[in-house]
């Protein structure tokens, strides 16, 4: 049998060839891997690069926080018909801190609360609607440096030019003198004045079982009364009040926005919480807060250093000292004398800016004995308007505020000190009018500022 040979293939000469055409192809395939690919992760290189360029929204400060708030409490009046709505949609939005957010976190923030009250889906549409306009050019996107978080400041006034007069330092604040146009106080103090007097206010709103809200209206200037479901003279109050509030419109005089007035039942237990420790059953005074025994009260401040104008008025019966709610002027009872001097001293606070926060009393043991002089001075002067005026500087001009509009007269001494302490402008009696001065002579002296 003949044996047939096979033959093994060899790679050596054909075989070189495949390889290399397999090498190209593999070469080939891989660039154009590389080609394609490539220029997909260089789109998501570049995509991710301006994710990353595009800056946050910038949180807003104190002022930009406290104007968007402002912005958006005027535009519930036009989209809410219910006043007792809006006051508690407003409510809920000062107890707010906004200090630190973005416009579209505060606006989230303030809508949620708005939804817990306006529950209508199409009214909650158009006011989202209407939001998107407001405050939208004070957001910046620029890329900032990383901040501590701001502290709320006070929108300044405009400098009034003022002659130089020479007075009494304020000791404390800042030490500057009355006319200068920096004096103020700190941020620090802000913080801590809020928060004494919103925890002040609170503690002694919730002394209160049951508010019964009432919505005030005189010649189309709106105010509210909350009133306290156990008080047995809140008829004579409340017709005192809005007899007191018709008068301050009546001169010309705005009342401050969202003014709201709590009347509450005349006890011996209504007494500032933060002056007494009960667990020790001592009292204690914490700094800056005035441990007296409450008649009324005027807020001026709320989160975020924002305008209040929250009143709590108890007292019917005669103070300690005897103050010009107590003289029965043009026959009013004493409600409706003390609330014109509440209002006098939120009108105040408007009118002086941050200058007010540093009026205190006419004399301190700790300042020097000229400074005591002057205050002395000014001290007497008061004596002139009532003996509660003594009290403080703050009194003083809420004092001369309330005399004025019920057409009380006052030398120009007092209208001197008066307007040192920069109380508000009385439109209908305040101006140029001529004073009988103690040695007969007339002098003419301006009383607004």
């Amino acid at each position: 049998m003949r044996r047939v040979r096979t033959t093994k293939m060899e790679w050596s000469g054909i075989g070189s060839g495949m390889k290399s055409l397999v090498t190209v192809c593999v070469m080939v395939g891989l660039a154009a891997a590389v080609a394609m690919f490539g220029t997909s992760v260089k789109r998501v290189n570049a995509a991710s690069e301006n994710v990353a360029a595009k800056p946050a929204p910038t949180p807003l400060n104190a002022d930009a926080a406290a104007a968007l708030l402002e912005q958006l409490k005027e535009s519930l009046t036009d989209a809410v018909e219910s006043e007792d709505d809006v006051a508690a949609i407003q409510e809920k939005w000062d107890r707010r801190i906004l200090t630190g957010k973005s416009r579209k976190q505060i606006l989230d923030m303030l809508f949620a609360d708005l939804k817990t009250v306006v529950t209508d889906k199409e009214a909650q549409d158009s006011i989202w609607e209407t939001w998107q306009s407001i405050g939208a050019d004070e957001e910046s996107t620029e890329p900032t440096e990383p901040t501590q978080p701001t502290e709320p400041t006070m929108p300044t006034e405009p400098t009034v030019p003022r002659e130089p007069v020479a007075d009494m330092p304020l000791v404390g604040a800042r030490s500057a003198f009355w006319r200068s146009p920096e004096v103020g106080i700190t941020n620090d103090q802000k913080l801590r004045r809020v928060e004494l007097m919103q925890k002040e206010f609170k503690d002694y709103i919730g002394q209160t079982r049951q508010f019964i809200p009432e919505n005030g209206n005189y010649k189309g200037v709106p105010f509210v009364l909350r009133k306290d479901a156990d008080d047995p003279d809140m008829e004579l109050k409340v017709n005192a009040v809005k007899r007191g509030v018709a008068i301050v419109v009546d001169k010309g005089l705005t009342l401050p926005s969202n003014l709201t007035i709590y009347l509450v039942k005349d006890s011996d237990r209504f007494k500032n919480p933060l002056c007494f420790n009960q667990a020790t059953g001592r009292s204690v005074r914490p700094v800056g807060m005035d441990c007296q025994e409450v008649m009324t009260i005027a807020y001026q401040r709320g989160i975020n250093w924002a305008p209040i104008a929250d009143i709590i008025l108890r007292k019917i019966t005669p103070t300690k000292p005897a103050a010009l709610s107590d003289s029965g002027l043009m026959g009013l009872p004493k409600p409706s004398i003390t609330i014109i001097h509440e209002i006098g001293h939120i009108l105040h606070e408007r009118h002086a800016g941050e200058f007010f926060f540093t009026l205190g009393p006419f004399r301190n043991t700790e300042w020097t004995a000229e400074v005591n002089r002057r205050g002395a001075a000014d001290e007497a002067i008061a004596a002139q308007v009532s003996e509660y005026a003594k009290r403080n500087k703050k009194e003083f001009v809420a004092e001369v505020f309330t005399g004025a509009v019920l057409g009380k007269t006052f030398s120009a001494e007092v209208w001197e000190v008066y307007r040192r302490y920069r109380g508000p402008s009385i439109p209908r009696v305040l101006g140029s009018i001529t004073y009988q001065r103690p040695n007969g002579a007339n002098q003419q002296i301006r009383t607004t500022r």
